[in-house]
């Protein structure tokens, strides 16, 4: 990308956290079609100001609270809560891996058997 058509930076840091937050929504609600149907130049610039942002708002927020609820249960040692945050319940229980069927036979339109591709 040719460097006289790069946005100028923006003040980040100057933003309050709710401009922060703002701006970050507004990304991520434009983000896919940005990316589907957006140019190279356009994706790059999300890419970036998305990065920017939410850089910004981890260091302003270094102690941010993580649900247990949203953490894969092998990374539960990673919880921080934020403090004087009230303690949350746990994920709820596994049940165990689903008992194993085989695969499901391939059909096409209408549920009808498909065609393997040649």
């Amino acid at each position: 990308m040719d460097d006289d058509l790069r946005l100028p930076p923006h003040p980040t840091d100057e933003l309050s956290d709710d401009d922060v937050l703002a701006e970050l929504e507004q990304l991520y609600r434009s983000r896919l079609d940005t990316l589907r149907r957006g140019s190279d130049a356009a994706l790059e610039h999300s890419d970036l100001r998305i990065c920017e942002l939410e850089s910004a708002y981890l260091r302003r927020r270094p102690q941010r609270e993580v649900s247990p609820r949203r953490l894969r249960p092998d990374h539960t040692s990673l919880l921080r809560p934020a403090p004087g945050a009230p303690p949350e319940t746990g994920p709820a229980p596994e049940t165990g891996p689903a008992p194993e069927t085989g695969p499901a036979p391939e059909t096409g339109p209408g549920g009808a058997p498909s065609e393997p591709f040649d």
